[in-house]
């Protein structure tokens, strides 16, 4: 159809001769979705996200139940306790860092004690010094334990028995070995009024 007025030259006819939709003057736009090949969805590489970027800490070997099998970690994530070897070696090592904050926490109270043969300024200096690594051994057996396997968890709790007897021990012989050199018995009580908790680090 030509209209009056009009120039020789005219847009590209979007109906065809016969009457149908002519697509060739008509360009294709840009879709999120290609149908092409199987109906792939385009590469989202921009939107990864990742658990560390997001702040999210991967709880992976942590249960909120006591068990006894393998398969978590302890402390680090390399030390993934993944056979009964492993798991032995765990316990072993919970039963020492058990045992290490009681007798760590007698040796303050005995720092403190020694008024004889060591300086006020020495006393403190190492009661501060074995106080800090008594609390990094109790904070320590205290993350072992919140495996919550049952091995690792009876390991951190036998030790700690285990080391609050040895202290109860060393506190008797210590008791005995001031009455012996003083000969009375209010030397004895000063003693014992100062290792007598040595088992919960106070004195």
């Amino acid at each position: 159809m030509s209209m009056p007025g009009m120039g020789s030259t005219s847009q590209p006819s979007m109906m065809g001769g016969g009457g149908g939709m002519n697509m060739a003057g008509m360009s294709p736009q840009p879709t999120m979705m290609s149908m092409g090949g199987g109906g792939s969805m385009p590469s989202m590489s921009g939107m990864n996200m990742d658990d560390d970027d997001m702040g999210m800490a991967k709880m992976e070997g942590m249960k909120a139940y006591f068990f006894t099998g393998e398969g978590f970690h302890m402390l680090l994530k390399e030390t993934n306790i993944r056979t009964n070897t492993e798991r032995a070696w765990a316990t072993v090592v919970a039963f020492l860092f058990g045992m290490l904050v009681p007798l760590v926490a007698y040796c303050v109270c005995r720092c403190k004690a020694d008024e004889k043969s060591r300086s006020p300024l020495w006393r403190a200096v190492a009661a501060g010094a074995l106080t800090t690594v008594n609390t990094f051994f109790h904070y320590i057996a205290m993350l072992m334990a919140m495996t919550m396997n049952v091995y690792v968890f009876a390991g951190v709790v036998v030790g700690h028995g285990f080391g609050a007897a040895v202290a109860s021990l060393l506190q008797g012989r210590d008791e005995r070995r001031v009455a012996a050199e003083s000969g009375g018995v209010e030397e004895v009580s000063k003693q014992v009024s100062t290792t007598s908790v040595a088992d919960e680090g106070h004195c």
